[in-house]
């Protein structure tokens, strides 16, 4: 399956979304598949944030060749949260950063920080790789954020990226603005299976709300949600989730479940009864963005 990315309206002259993706193979593929035109747009500007989950599975390293190709810009993280195969510090230097990214400039690497993080260790971090630009990840609060800020401002740093809920709503305030600001949320609801899915959710307003908020971009973990998972078989119902309906009040999301949701077989008969639900609803809708996404939708439709 590939992952739609909802190509936002914005307000501001130039505004940035930050899709937070875990680098599992399909995800990878979004990116390589996307518009390009998404993510050097002269007024909205897609930078997706890549957390490998590994380095050496198939399609890994020839998916960051296509991005170096197409000039696709991205936030590698460097030290991934998530337990993963070959997805070690050395292992992301030696076959991603040295390897298909090693003449290539239009990328960012990711440092994820939390409260056990020493500001000398973040300081070894940005010498490391002084000739390349960074991003931090705030996963909770650095124990001495102002000594943090100095420290920042005397390198190449490009983002200070928060997660809601993480740390206080006071913590970013300690950052200069020098420094792009960026909040993630995860918008999405989810269910404890897939037949469990309601019509309807609530999914985010952020992109209505990020400048007044205080930040210069704003994220999410698309229609997967923040939780992760390693593995998986086939599911007993398959659901297919569409944001819609880009209004003041926010972004909702829609899924779509396949009639049949018993036992694990006829996969793609089921995925068939969930796309006709979706294409139904999007046909019957002309309020609907026709995005990517939908035509994509549309395309495995016919």
């Amino acid at each position: 399956f590939f992952i739609p990315i909802r190509f936002y309206t914005f307000s501001k002259k130039k505004d940035m979304y930050y899709p937070y993706l875990r680098g599992k193979k399909f995800e990878l593929l979004t990116l390589r598949e996307v518009n390009h035109n998404i993510y050097n747009n002269p007024t909205k500007t897609v930078i997706p944030i890549i957390e490998l989950e590994s380095t050496t599975k198939r399609g890994v390293v020839s998916s960051f060749e296509n991005y170096v190709a197409n000039d696709i810009p991205f936030i590698l993280i460097i030290n991934p949260s998530i337990a993963g195969l070959n997805n070690s510090r050395t292992n992301i230097t030696n076959n991603i950063i040295n390897g298909p990214l090693l003449n290539y400039d239009n990328y960012f690497i990711g440092y994820s920080v939390n409260h056990n993080t020493r500001l000398n260790t973040i300081d070894t971090f940005l010498n490391e790789f002084i000739d390349k630009k960074k991003s931090l990840l705030h996963n909770s609060r650095v124990g001495d954020p102002v000594a943090l800020n100095n420290l920042l401002l005397n390198h190449n740093v490009h983002h200070n990226i928060f997660f809601n809920g993480r740390t206080d709503d006071l913590y970013p305030t300690n950052f200069s603005n020098i420094i792009d600001k960026v909040l993630i949320k995860d918008g999405f609801i989810r269910a404890r299976v897939n037949a469990e899915y309601p019509p309807e959710d609530y999914f985010s307003n952020l992109h209505n709300t990020f400048t007044a908020d205080g930040y210069d971009g704003f994220g999410d973990y698309l229609t997967i949600g923040e939780s992760y998972r390693t593995g998986g078989g086939a599911a007993h119902a398959v659901t297919l989730h569409l944001t819609h309906g880009n209004t003041p009040d926010g972004i909702r999301v829609r899924h779509f479940i396949s009639d049949d949701i018993v036992g694990r077989t006829r996969v793609a008969s089921k995925l068939l009864e969930a796309l006709t639900h979706l294409m139904t609803f999007v046909n019957g809708n002309p309020a609907v963005d026709i995005t990517s996404g939908t035509d994509e939708f549309r395309y495995y439709f016919d």
